[in-house]
């Protein structure tokens, strides 16, 4: 089983800006692992608690992921934590390995997990 880890974060809550990075994010990772939906067992998909105008799970829902499994999580509450952050954990078919995809200001996330 591959694991595909990756974050993107939101300029502001609104449905439209929801909408744009979900997608970004999903049609990154999905060109750069050449992922097809029966490629997918499942995708987690947490957010910071101060996005709240749309379901993300909704948006890849809608993206064509009809049979992938989707859940849909709230992040913890961590003191001086990124906002406006959606995070995916995507497990697919595959080898063995762990892949990244931070976008916009989330590279720093890699960081932060280490201290």
């Amino acid at each position: 089983m591959r694991i595909i880890r990756g974050a993107i974060n939101l300029k502001k809550n609104s449905k439209k800006e929801i909408k744009h990075c979900t997608e970004k994010l999903m049609n990154e990772i999905v060109k750069k692992e050449k992922l097809k939906e029966r490629d997918i067992y499942s995708i987690i998909i947490s957010v910071t608690k101060d996005i709240t105008k749309k379901n993300p799970c909704t948006i890849v829902r809608k993206m064509g992921f009809v049979n992938t499994a989707l859940m849909g999580v709230q992040e913890m509450q961590i003191e001086k934590s990124m906002p406006l952050t959606i995070r995916f954990l995507i497990h697919s078919r595959g080898k063995d390995s762990t892949k990244f995809y931070y976008l916009k200001d989330t590279a720093k996330l890699r960081g932060e997990s280490e201290k």
